[in-house]
């Protein structure tokens, strides 16, 4: 007898079959739900922290308006291309401002446009004192070149995919102008040119910082 209870008693101490498929199922469960919310805090992380960036460059860029009249030499990446925001003047302490969306990009046949290879994020000057350097748009009622003392600085945002965000102030100003470039999205889709974080972490669209007056939604504030 004492035998046999000593056998019942072994045998209840251990878990059956479905109590060990429930616990995997728990877990699996659990995995769902953590491993989503982790990959978007690291996303929330990285917008947050493009914003603060181009706040600080926008600072600087202010500061550099005000003793120049003008912004930096337009292109098309921000690092090397501002060295003058950091010297002989230091505007900024570095220009060494690396857009966190472009890592792992760099095989990407869109990096070999000017500026991209190293990362940085997107600038562009709209004075007409740098009307030598860069080809303006012409505005489509009077043919003319289109200018206003402004710049535009962009993130690829967490799709990672350009969406000419930072060509929309003139299309902002001028809605019958026709397409720049046969990437530009069409008039009807300007709002999927920035990013929404109320669309989804994961949605389409630039992070964009308007700086000076160009007539344009400020997204990144």
């Amino acid at each position: 007898m004492k035998r046999c209870g000593f056998h019942r008693r072994e045998a209840s101490g251990g878990f059956t079959l479905i109590e060990l498929l429930i616990v995997v199922a728990i877990i699996a469960i659990l995995a769902a739900i953590a491993v989503p919310n982790f990959l978007e805090a690291q996303v929330r992380s990285k917008v947050s922290r493009t914003k603060a960036d181009m706040r600080t460059i926008a600072t600087g860029m202010e500061s550099y308006f005000v003793d120049y009249n003008s912004y930096p030499l337009p292109d098309h990446g921000f690092v090397g291309r501002c060295f003058t925001l950091s010297t002989p003047v230091a505007y900024l302490t570095t220009v060494g401002f690396l857009d966190p969306f472009c890592v792992g990009l760099e095989s990407r046949p869109e990096f070999s446009y000017a500026g991209w290879a190293t990362g940085t994020y997107g600038y562009i000057c709209y004075s007409r004192k740098w009307a030598g350097v860069w080809s303006a748009p012409a505005d489509p009622a009077t043919g003319q070149p289109w200018y206003q003392e402004g710049a535009t600085l962009r993130s690829w945002g967490p799709d990672q995919m350009y969406d000419a965000a930072d060509l929309w102030p003139f299309y902002y100003n001028h809605p019958t102008a026709p397409m720049y470039t046969a990437e530009t999205p069409p008039h009807t889709h300007w709002m999927d040119w920035l990013y929404d974080p109320t669309n989804g972490t994961k949605s389409r669209g630039d992070i964009l910082r308007v700086v000076g007056n160009l007539e344009c939604p400020q997204t990144a504030n």
